[in-house]
């Protein structure tokens, strides 16, 4: 599945391949070089980031970013450079030790949290491939052997699957559990209900097609992705990225192109 984390203005963002061992918890490595007045958009995709914000003569800053359920904006006032990785749906949680729900829609910083201890002391400074070599072999040796409960990944697979249009209670009996169940189990590990989280699959797929296919009628990719019409995905896409459709196409589809990773 595409990811797009962000919409982008005036910052270049570089995107690394996980390693194989790694590639059930991680979407990518990226890097991010970001001008002076750039601004990220950060837009919903069900995964959460950890990052550090590396040089200007200063320490490294160290963030857990959670899983959002609305746009959130970044304007930078002097050039930047920033290097982390995307997390899949329920690593945080194998991470942390905590529900994920805890850090819905919120950045935390991670140079006193007990977990990322080896993490933050490993790291002595340097360029954004150290920063990231560090963070592979932390990882690595923090997720070796741990497992998402096989419920949450047999449900997220499965609204993937449909694009987020599957009814969630077809999603739990499909994975044998009831729709409460269900949705306790995605609260805990994803952070966000099976019905938010499909939302945003679908969101993702919709902003993906109009990527691909910018000349496409709105309405068709509001028919093609199970909106009720045009007017239901402008107010969905509204509501999770802060642009109207038109936007996207006009002026940030190319940005948004480049902000997908595998």
């Amino acid at each position: 599945m595409s990811i797009a984390a962000t919409l982008i203005e005036g910052a270049n963002v570089d995107f690394r391949s996980p390693p194989e061992a790694l590639r059930q918890y991680v979407g990518c490595f990226w890097i991010i070089r970001a001008d002076r007045g750039a601004t990220l958009r950060f837009i919903p995709d069900g995964y959460s980031s950890i990052a550090c914000e590396l040089g200007n003569d200063r320490p490294a800053q160290w963030f857990l970013r959670g899983p959002s359920l609305g746009p959130s904006l970044r304007r930078f006032a002097a050039r930047s450079l920033l290097a982390g990785v995307r997390l899949r749906p329920g690593v945080p949680h194998l991470l942390t030790g905590s529900p994920a729900d805890r850090i819905v829609n919120r950045r935390l910083r991670l140079t006193t949290a007990a977990w990322a201890r080896p993490l933050v002391d490993s790291y002595a400074g340097g360029e954004p491939e150290e920063f990231l070599r560090t963070l592979v072999t932390f990882l690595t040796d923090r997720l070796a052997g741990a497992r998402v409960h096989p419920v949450v990944m047999a449900a997220v697979d499965n609204i993937r699957a449909t694009r987020g249009q599957a009814p969630i209670a077809g999603v739990a009996a499909a994975c044998r559990v009831s729709p409460r169940h269900l949705t306790r189990l995605m609260r805990t590990w994803t952070g966000v209900s099976p019905k938010a989280f499909a939302r945003i699959v679908r969101f993702q797929s919709t902003l993906a097609e109009i990527a691909d296919a910018p000349s496409q009628p709105l309405a068709s990719v509001a028919a093609a992705n199970g909106y009720f019409d045009q007017a239901h995905l402008s107010g969905d896409v509204a509501r999770l990225a802060a642009v109207t459709p038109t936007h996207i196409v006009r002026e940030s589809v190319a940005e948004f192109s480049k902000t997908r990773c595998q």
